[in-house]
């Protein structure tokens, strides 16, 4: 019957473990209470995108600064902004059409 000493200890170790898990889930708890701090997450996310200065890829005008009340387009390609005035292109910036048309010859 020896072994079956030894398993009463393991249990013993496991339950003691059990009661250190609620004190962690108890600390995850407060920071899901705290919403307000989730809602500034998502306005920092927002910011990674603005981070950089985002100025129109063609005419180099900074999205913040702008007087011009057309939308902002996203090159497909290049990633880089513009404004919509400044590209027949829905998708794409002058030069990365200038490339697509390249590609396709």
């Amino acid at each position: 019957g020896g072994s079956h000493d030894s398993s009463s200890d393991i249990d013993e170790c496991s339950n003691s473990i059990k009661f250190t898990t609620p004190k962690e889930k108890k600390g995850k708890i407060k920071s899901k209470e705290a919403k307000k701090d989730a809602s500034q997450d998502n306005n920092e996310q927002l910011d990674h995108t603005c981070d950089a200065d985002v100025l129109c890829k063609e005419c180099s005008e900074n999205y913040y600064k702008t007087k011009r009340k057309c939308d902002w387009l996203r090159c497909i390609l290049c990633q880089m902004w513009l404004h919509e005035d400044c590209t027949i292109f829905d998708t794409f910036c002058v030069d990365c059409s200038r490339r697509n048309r390249s590609i396709d010859k």
